[in-house]
């Protein structure tokens, strides 16, 4: 008999036959599971909506919107999950929105839009890297770029037509690079391409170099099958106990106990500063 009630299996559960998972730092398995028949859940949670490809959950939340490819938003008020392996917690008027793996933790109007990005205890705050993070910090930009928003047009045979600027954004550079993420196919080939930027930073076009192949033709008025995504120089970046307008541009910059500063440079830091304009070399 399955265990745990309702909520954890379904009437067509495969009872522990699924294959397991094998963890690829130490090499042992997850254990095979059980299943539930639905994938979408509403736990205590009032005016949200849980959607998306599948497994996605808002528990204790109100004015919340799930739709991600697990996602969830916990105890948490006018918050957006909408991409892969997102997640809100215990945060007001949050967002992660693009990219995957990106998270915010007990904060307060912070966006997540890079990658394995994450605001703890924030406020006004960005994460637009790689690996990205602000933790205590009050108008703080992790990546540096950020606000750019890219609408994907995908023709009938599956290949990528256009990407539509519809946001600008600031402050990006012309190094970085476009991309795609598929929430309901894996595509055969991947689609590439560049864009440009004016004075300002803000994407003003963006070009295909590669069509792709086999993406997703279906769309979804609650979330975008098919996403594109600007990242930048600024991963493995970080913000801690700044605030006020500090930046990390560069790759492996971070500013600690900062006050409006910046860090641009691969490798360097800033320091219990004040003001802009000292930097430490860590190289």
């Amino acid at each position: 008999m399955p265990t745990g009630g309702a909520l954890l299996s379904s009437t067509t559960d495969t009872g522990e036959y699924e294959a397991r998972y094998q963890n690829l730092l130490t090499g042992d398995y997850q254990p095979s599971g059980r299943s539930t028949r639905d994938l979408y859940a509403l736990i205590a949670s009032q005016n949200s909506r849980s959607g998306g490809p599948s497994r996605a959950v808002n528990v204790g939340a109100i004015y919340s919107y799930a739709m991600g490819n697990v996602s969830g938003n916990y105890s948490a008020r006018q918050c957006r999950a909408t991409v892969p392996q997102s997640v809100n917690i215990e945060s007001e008027d949050r967002r992660v929105d693009g990219g995957f793996r990106g998270s915010n933790i007990s904060s307060i109007t912070s966006l997540v839009t890079g990658g394995t990005g994450v605001n703890i205890g924030s406020r006004r705050g960005w994460a637009t890297g790689l690996h990205a993070v602000n933790i205590a910090s009050v108008d703080a930009y992790a990546g540096g770029r950020r606000g750019a928003i890219l609408k994907v047009n995908v023709n009938n045979n599956g290949t990528i037509a256009s990407v539509a600027v519809v946001s600008a954004g600031t402050s990006y550079s012309a190094n970085g690079s476009v991309a795609f993420y598929d929430r309901l196919a894996a595509p055969t080939t991947a689609s590439a391409a560049t864009y440009t930027v004016d004075s300002k930073g803000g994407i003003t076009s963006v070009t295909l170099t590669n069509t792709g192949a086999d993406y997703s033709t279906k769309t979804d008025p609650l979330y975008e099958v098919v996403q594109a995504t600007i990242l930048d120089t600024g991963n493995y970046s970080a913000n801690l106990a700044t605030a006020n307008s500090c930046v990390t541009y560069g790759e492996v910059s971070f500013n600690v106990g900062a006050n409006n500063c910046a860090a641009k440079a691969n490798r360097w830091a800033t320091w219990q500063v004040t003001q802009a304009g000292r930097k430490a070399n860590m190289q």
